[in-house]
C-alpha cells in the first residue's frame, strides 16, 4: 500500500468569526468548574483573530445576552471573561431560553461561532408541559384507570394518597407507635414524680406546723385538709398551664421535622389531652394518700418538748 500527500501550495488564511458565549448561570453549577471553564474560554478568545467579535449569553431562569458585539480587544477578552466569573449562580436552568437567545444573536452574525460553556448536562426548559395531574376517580374503576395509565408512555408514576399513607404506615408505623408509647411512659412518670416530690417537701417543711396544730386540737382531718387542699390548688393551676405549654412545644417540634417528603400536621386530639389530665390526677390523688399517712405519724412529742 503506497500513501501519497500532495504538497498543496496554499496560505492559511484566518477566517474571521463571531463567538457567542454560552455561559450556563444555574445554581446547580459547580463554582469551581464555572471558574474553570471561564480560564478556558479566555485561552481560547485571546488565540483567536484581532478582528473576531464576542458576545456573551448567560442562561439561567432566563437569558441575557450583551448589547453589543465587542471585538477581541485584550481588554473587551477581559470584560467578557469578567462578566463569566461574576455572574451569581442561582435560579433554575431554562437552557432552551439560552439556545433560543444564542440562535437569534447567530442570526444576525456574519459568521457565528457558539461556544457553550456549561455543566455537560444540558436540561431544556419545558415551559408548557404538564408535570403532575390530579384526578378524581372512581374507586370501582381503579383497576381499569391503573391499566390503561400503564399504557401511555408519558405518564412516568401513578400515585395515591391511600397507597401513600399505607406505605408511610408499613415503614414508619411501628416506630412511631414504639416512640409513642415510650415517651407516654416517660411523661407519666416524670408527672407522678414531680406531684410526689412536691407534695414530700410540702411535708417535710410544714411537718412541725403540722404536729403543733394537732397538739392545740386540731383533727388528723382538718390538717389533711390544710396539706393536700394546697397540693390540690397547685396542680389545678398547674394543669391547664402544662396542656398550653405541651401544645406549644409540641407545635415547634412538628415545625422542626417537617421535610419535602411528609409533613405531620400539628394536632392534638381531646383524648390526648384528657390522658395527661388523668394521668396528673392520678398522681396527685396517690401522692395525697401517702403524704395522708405519713401526717398519722406526727412526732408530736417532739413538739411538747420544743422550747419555742
Amino acid at each position: 500500500m503506497l500513501r501519497w500527500r500532495p504538497d498543496l501550495k496554499a496560505e492559511k488564511r484566518p477566517e474571521r468569526r463571531d463567538w457567542i458565549v454560552l455561559f450556563e448561570s444555574s445554581a446547580d453549577r459547580d463554582p469551581l468548574l464555572a471558574r474553570v471553564q471561564a480560564d478556558v474560554v479566555r485561552t481560547i478568545l485571546e488565540n483567536a483573530e484581532r478582528d473576531d467579535t464576542v458576545r456573551v449569553v448567560a442562561a439561567g431562569a432566563r437569558a441575557r445576552a450583551e448589547q453589543v458585539a465587542m471585538p477581541l480587544a485584550p481588554e473587551n477578552v477581559q470584560a467578557a471573561v469578567r462578566l463569566m466569573e461574576n455572574s451569581q449562580l442561582i435560579g433554575a436552568l431554562d437552557l432552551e431560553q439560552g439556545f433560543a437567545e444564542a440562535a437569534r444573536l447567530a442570526g444576525g452574525a456574519e459568521r457565528p461561532v457558539v461556544l457553550h460553556v456549561g455543566s455537560g448536562v444540558p436540561v431544556l426548559g419545558e415551559r408548557d408541559g404538564v408535570t403532575q395531574a390530579n384526578l378524581q376517580v372512581d374507586t370501582t374503576q381503579d383497576a381499569a384507570l391503573d391499566r390503561r395509565l400503564k399504557e401511555l408512555p408519558m405518564v412516568a408514576a401513578v400515585m395515591r394518597p391511600r397507597s401513600l399513607l399505607a406505605s408511610f404506615d408499613r415503614q414508619t408505623g411501628g416506630t412511631m407507635w414504639v416512640t409513642t408509647l415510650i415517651l407516654t411512659l416517660f411523661g407519666a412518670t416524670i408527672s407522678v414524680g414531680i406531684v410526689y416530690n412536691n407534695a414530700r417537701i410540702a411535708l417535710s417543711t410544714r411537718s412541725r406546723d403540722l404536729a403543733t396544730l394537732r397538739v392545740l386540737g386540731f383533727t388528723r382531718g382538718e390538717i389533711s385538709a390544710i396539706l393536700l387542699g394546697e397540693m390540690a390548688a397547685y396542680v389545678a393551676l398547674a394543669i391547664p398551664v402544662g396542656l398550653v405549654l405541651g401544645d406549644l412545644l409540641m407545635q415547634a417540634v412538628m415545625q422542626s421535622s417537617q421535610t419535602e417528603t411528609f409533613r405531620f400536621p400539628s394536632y392534638v386530639s381531646p383524648r390526648s389531652y384528657a390522658f395527661a389530665t388523668v394521668v396528673t390526677l392520678v398522681a396527685a390523688v396517690a401522692s395525697g394518700l401517702l403524704v395522708r399517712r405519713r401526717l398519722d405519724h406526727l412526732d408530736l412529742i417532739g413538739v411538747l418538748k420544743a422550747r419555742e
